[in-house]
């Protein structure tokens, strides 16, 4: 139990010096338009936009399938609304 511990500790301790490998735990979001997808529990499909700016933004991004979470709703500047999502694989 003791070399458990001091493995978690060294563990954290990496991930805590390491911005690298921090990054690798950090949750990944995406955005998403309101009504362009479809979802069925965390299986959504649907043009998925890595920025929100990319998503009130004209650009058309291919039919994709992810397992998300809906975060929050919010409004582009034009008005159309765009979800966020937080990526759960």
């Amino acid at each position: 139990m003791k070399r458990f511990a001091v493995a978690m500790a060294m563990a954290m301790a990496v991930t805590a010096l390491s911005p690298a490998a921090a990054a690798h735990y950090r949750p990944h979001y995406v955005f998403a338009r309101l009504g362009a997808g479809v979802c069925d529990g965390l299986i959504c499909s649907g043009a998925f936009f890595a920025t929100l700016s990319d998503a009130c933004g004209a650009v058309f991004v291919p039919v994709t399938t992810r397992y998300v979470v809906p975060v929050r709703q919010g409004a582009c500047p034009s008005g159309l609304g765009v979800t966020l999502y937080r990526m759960v694989r």
